[in-house]
């Protein structure tokens, strides 16, 4: 079987002209022929015939004029029967069922299929997450933003479609919401077990205590794209001193309370950079001891004057 005429063969030879094709049947021709080289796949040529009543018609109306333009041109034989072979194939591949079923999401621009993500995170309109159940065994207080709180579970079930579109959407889903950790502990074992959630997360709220804060603030500081940031202050927030505090007061005993600046985590806290939005809060008195309003105030001015320098990598 010969490979059929190009569009090009096809109007240098004038077919279209001489046939006396209608300008349905010569659109149909330039499509098999972005077809025939690839512009276009099977499934979008099946599917531009199969919908299109014009164009079935156009490709039978293509084999009768060849056969009549045949009879009256002996010559011009074998460019005919190669039209009509064009035609069959068009058929051919009218009639061949759509071998993808579904949206083609991944053939998108990732501007559209960013879009795409946009909209699925609307519809579930989620302000900020929370992770559910806990990964760590900690006694830390289960810091809540309110006491009567209604959470809903979230369904990620785009991100479960493939590897690509899960990396993607996570990535932007980790962009738009407000990610909350009850404790350091928690903030801790799911940064460092989601690589996509350290390099994507925007906002983060975590409640400052526990017993591993320190490490917890210093893989914060790895987080390139983290932007917002809220810590929550409590009573159990110096339940865990520094180093330092601790050695000091082998030998300094005192009755007075951990100060805030005395922490565990307080240095890493202040090694943290980039951050655009700082901002501290209480813990709701329903959930444990609240401190007091000179202690929010006072972390808050120390936090944006260090946080909210620029980054040395940028």
């Amino acid at each position: 079987m010969s490979a059929p005429l190009s569009i090009y063969a096809q109007l240098t030879l004038k077919l279209h002209t001489r046939m006396g094709l209608s300008p349905t049947a010569i659109r149909l021709l330039y499509a098999y022929e972005d077809f025939r080289i690839g512009r276009i796949d099977q499934d979008e040529f099946g599917r531009m015939v199969r919908t299109s009543a014009n164009m079935r018609r156009a490709a039978t109306d293509i084999i009768t004029k060849a056969a009549t333009f045949m009879t009256n041109h002996a010559e011009e034989v074998k460019h005919c029967v190669d039209m009509i072979q064009t035609c069959t194939e068009i058929l051919r591949a009218a009639d061949k069922p759509p071998s993808m079923v579904g949206f083609p999401l991944k053939k998108l621009p990732l501007e559209l299929r960013h879009r795409v993500y946009d909209q699925y995170i609307r519809s579930a309109s989620i302000p900020e997450i929370y992770s559910h159940p806990r990964k760590t065994a900690c006694d830390c207080v289960a810091y809540c933003p309110s006491p009567y709180g209604f959470f809903q579970p979230v369904s990620l079930a785009l991100a479960r479609t493939s590897t690509q579109i899960r990396d993607e959407f996570l990535a932007y889903f980790y962009k738009k919401a407000t990610v909350g950790f009850t404790c350091s502990c928690e903030l801790l074992k799911r940064v460092t077990d989601n690589d996509i959630l350290r390099n994507s997360v925007r906002k983060i709220r975590v409640h400052w205590t526990g017993p591993v804060s320190d490490q917890a603030f210093l893989l914060l500081a790895k987080c390139p794209g983290l932007k917002e940031l809220e810590i929550i202050i409590s009573k159990s927030t110096t339940a865990y001193m520094t180093k330092r505090e601790k050695e000091l007061r082998k030998y300094f005993t005192t009755q007075k309370p951990v100060r805030l600046v005395d922490a565990l985590g307080i240095d890493e806290l202040l090694l943290i950079r980039g951050i655009e939005n700082v901002s501290v809060s209480h813990l709701n008195t329903k959930q444990g001891g609240r401190r007091v309003d000179e202690d929010k105030v006072n972390l808050r001015a120390l936090l944006r004057s260090k946080l909210k320098l620029e980054r040395e990598d940028d």
